[in-house]
């Protein structure tokens, strides 16, 4: 039940966070990505990525034994793409071990990929050591492939290409 909680609170987050988008100038081979820590405590972390280019672009979520990809596309107005990562994790420590779920999604152009996966660690481990948010807010290279985070140190890395993987 509490993880449906924090599910659905995210989920409300996003909506939020959907509506407050600003006019902003976007060099052609940039991608801006602002970094929203919004919960960050020892059994939930709740970052949501913010991001906007230019161009038509699928966005990848890439990490070891799974790929998250969205077409996401300008909007005709501004001409300016713009859609949010979320990267959520809870931990719920059972006897001498934890369950940890962890939440890696792509939402924008009307469409939300990624899914929930769970994972089981020794109850000593924090969720902090075994899940790090490394990215910063700022510009970045649109051609370039963006380290957001890793988790038991894993890379999860974000990817801007002009068309579909297959992997």
């Amino acid at each position: 039940m509490k993880s449906l909680l924090y599910t659905f609170s995210a989920i409300i987050i996003l909506s939020l966070a959907a509506c407050n988008q600003s006019r902003i100038s976007i060099p052609k081979d940039k991608v801006n990505i602002e970094v929203n820590k919004i919960y960050d405590g020892d059994n939930l972390i709740i970052y949501l990525l913010d991001i906007k280019f230019l161009e038509e672009r699928v966005v990848r979520l890439s990490e070891k034994g799974g790929l998250s990809q969205a077409k996401i596309e300008p909007d005709l107005k501004s001409g300016i793409s713009t859609c949010e990562v979320l990267i959520m994790a809870d931990r719920i420590a059972i006897g001498d071990k934890s369950r940890i779920k962890l939440l890696n999604q792509i939402r924008g152009s009307g469409v939300t990929v990624g899914g929930p996966d769970e994972y089981t660690l020794e109850a000593s481990d924090k969720l902090k050591d075994v899940l790090k948010i490394e990215i910063k807010s700022g510009e970045y290279n649109i051609d370039s492939e963006i380290k957001i985070s890793s988790f038991q140190n894993h890379p999860l890395n974000l990817v801007f290409a002009r068309q579909f993987s297959d992997d």
